[in-house]
């Protein structure tokens, strides 16, 4: 007959009515209700909650995602409709983790969830000449010739220097348990300068 609160009376025959009232996360009333000739019935049900505030954390600034929906990164709070639920934390680079969350009850529900885990590959770096400072995205790593362990898969941006040579510059992609290599050779700069040549006359004197 509409959404409460009814803007009109509703007018209904005597005798007993079945009633309904039904709201998103919240559980349904029903009541029976009887009517008399040319009275009014005035009825304020109260619906239960049938949903929990739910506060999700993650280390590490992960993504979190609730049934293959994503809520976040690093934190999320928000309600949930009782019922059971597949959540996920992703990062690139990194194995996501899967957990189950039960929301049984209306009740605060505050976790922190497993962070996912790293993958890892190596990087073997070798340049000429040697002893060339590397860095790997932006971080300074050691210098060549150099075997990185544990470096996360992905893509990579490797950077390598060295005095009296030009910078050296290359994307590498890292494959879990697989050693990547990345031999550089780099270039040599030609250093310029420049020569101001001044002359000068001289007259010869003679002796007499």
């Amino acid at each position: 007959v509409g959404t409460v609160p009814l803007s009109e009376r509703v007018r209904l025959s005597s005798g007993t009515h079945a009633l309904r009232i039904v709201k998103e996360k919240y559980k349904a009333y029903t009541s029976q209700v009887t009517i008399t000739d040319n009275q009014t019935s005035t009825l304020t049900p109260s619906l239960a909650a049938n949903f929990a505030v739910v506060s999700l954390t993650v280390a590490d600034g992960a993504e979190i995602w609730i049934n293959n929906e994503r809520k976040g990164s690093g934190s999320w709070r928000g309600e949930l409709a009782l019922g059971t639920y597949r959540v996920e934390t992703r990062k690139s680079g990194y194995r996501t983790s899967v957990e189950s969350l039960d929301v049984a009850t209306a009740s605060p529900i505050n976790r922190t969830l497993t962070a996912p885990s790293p993958i890892y590959g190596s990087l073997r770096i070798v340049s000429q000449p040697l002893m060339a400072s590397v860095k790997v995205d932006g971080r300074a790593v050691g210098e060549t010739p150099s075997t990185l362990s544990k470096v996360l898969v992905g893509k990579h941006t490797i950077e390598i220097t060295k005095s009296g040579y030009a910078p050296y510059k290359k994307d590498i992609t890292i494959t879990e348990g697989q050693t990547a290599n990345l031999n550089a050779t780099l270039t040599k700069t030609v250093a310029t300068s420049t020569t101001r040549a001044t002359s000068t006359n001289s007259t010869a004197q003679k002796s007499y």
